[in-house]
């Protein structure tokens, strides 16, 4: 009877044993499961990040960015994604409690430039919704350039833009050409303007200054403009024979202006890339046709070769480029261009290209009626068109 009894309270204990060692899977499974799902939620949250910087860096306006759709990271998880402004980078909203609800926020205010600097707000979810992650980062585009520029072409060597039907205009300030070589001035078509300052005492910004005609004239200047160097005299408004510039490799002009190596700005500043010469790898061009650039706004692209074609117009006055050509430009046509170009070479040609914003070059041998008036708001945006980046030390994140 004894040993009966002991039988019993052992089988008992066995099955209490086996019931517990049986609970503690099931909740070790349970576990491994909320984990797996809270992994996968975070990494379709991280998803939804890449997939904000990659929208930004192929140029698009981050206004226009569709909202309420859920995409899939992995066939276990999805996302949501939406930019929103950086004043409530500390009060982000909330993620729907599903992916099949709609995350919402304040989206950036284009005139105070939060588009070019927005808070992404991300939201992954896993397949059953069970495990929601949200992830919050400013991003904003790298610099394109190594500060703002303060006249409107820069030579490291001669510039000869004035001996044709040249005109460089500056509404801003009193400087027009800053050049490292001799600046001729042969032609009384070639001609420099500043601001007046008795018909405008200050620059003020409700001043058109853009509107400067087709072909300005010294007899004949534009509106709130004074002609200041024209046939065989330079105004004060030029500096000619600088060896602060003249002395400077080609590798140091583009640094001191562009603000990193030839190489580390083609491979991690520029968006979008022409390969001319063919020698660039596959995964880093995004075309071989000059012409793909026409229309482009609001983005940095590189050119790997010399142009010797026409280029067509290129950004606008709320949205411009930074154009590199990485070789010569043999200039036709008439493009107009808003923003900032960088010739790693020698500028030829007789076409007329206007530009509102900058324009820096090795050499300029130009005789078209080229035309490039100094655009520091251009200019301004222009500094951040580089490859978009996360801001360091805004990341953060909540997992539920």
């Amino acid at each position: 009877m004894v040993v009966l009894h002991v039988t019993l309270v052992l089988v008992l204990l066995s099955s209490l044993a086996v019931f517990y060692a049986g609970r503690n899977s099931i909740n070790e499974q349970r576990v491994s499961g909320n984990e797996l799902r809270t992994q996968h939620a975070y990494n379709a949250a991280l998803s939804g990040l890449d997939y904000a910087a990659a929208y930004m860096n192929d140029g698009r306006d981050v206004l226009n960015f569709p909202a309420g759709v859920a995409l899939s990271a992995s066939p276990n998880s999805r996302y949501q994604v939406r930019f929103c402004s950086p004043t409530i980078a500390n009060n982000p909203p909330a993620c729907p409690s599903s992916s099949s609800g709609t995350l919402a926020c304040t989206p950036p205010d284009a005139a105070n430039e939060e588009d070019k600097a927005p808070l992404v707000v991300s939201c992954g979810w896993s397949d059953d919704d069970g495990a929601v992650v949200q992830m919050v980062e400013l991003v904003a585009g790298g610099p394109t350039l190594s500060s703002e520029l303060n006249m409107p072409v820069v030579t490291a060597g001669t510039n000869n833009m004035l001996t044709g039907g040249g005109s460089i205009l500056n509404f801003h300030n009193d400087l027009t050409v800053w050049s490292g070589g001799s600046v001729p001035t042969q032609s009384a078509t070639g001609k420099t303007f500043v601001r007046d300052l008795v018909a405008a005492p200050s620059a003020d910004p409700s001043i058109d200054f853009r509107n400067v005609g087709t072909s300005p004239s010294c007899n004949n200047p534009p509106q709130y403009y004074r002609c200041s160097s024209s046939g065989t005299g330079l105004g004060p408004d030029v500096i000619a024979n600088d060896t602060s510039l003249s002395t400077l490799t080609n590798s140091q002009f583009f640094q001191a202006f562009m603000g990193s190596s030839v190489e580390s700005y083609r491979d991690t500043v520029a968006k979008y890339k022409v390969d001319l010469n063919g020698t660039l790898p596959d995964d880093q061009q995004d075309s071989t046709t000059l012409s793909s650039i026409t229309g482009k706004t609001d983005t940095s692209i590189w050119v790997e070769g010399s142009v010797n074609s026409s280029i067509g117009n290129i950004g606008t006055a709320d949205k411009p480029v930074v154009l590199v050509i990485n070789g010569n430009w043999d200039v036709s046509g008439s493009p107009v261009i808003h923003g900032v170009v960088f010739v790693n070479g020698t500028i030829t040609g007789t076409g007329s290209p206007t530009i509102y914003g900058a324009m820096l070059s090795r050499q300029v041998t130009l005789n078209g009626n080229a035309k490039v008036v100094y655009d520091p708001n251009a200019i301004k945006r222009s500094i951040t068109q580089g490859k978009a980046t996360f801001v360091p030390g805004t990341w953060r994140d909540w997992r539920r």
